[in-house]
């Protein structure tokens, strides 16, 4: 019996700042997405991706994945 991946937990709202690759980016808006499992097309989970803006005035759309990378 397979269990359910749980949704992705919101860590930011818009407004919000946290260092990334050694700058203080500002999030400026919130994608949400489903994800649908491999191999069970009718499960799915919540996830988000995060619109930030870096000191020079550019954009880059980050997963949680690549905010918080696991070793």
């Amino acid at each position: 019996m397979y269990g359910r991946i749980p949704d992705e937990k919101k860590m930011f709202e818009p407004g919000d700042t946290f260092m990334y690759e050694g700058l203080e980016v500002v999030v400026e808006k919130i994608v949400p997405h489903r994800v649908y499992y491999e191999h069970r097309p009718i499960a799915s989970y919540q996830a988000y991706y995060y619109v930030v803006t870096r000191p020079d005035g550019t954009s880059r759309t980050l997963s949680i994945e690549n905010i918080f990378p696991e070793d």
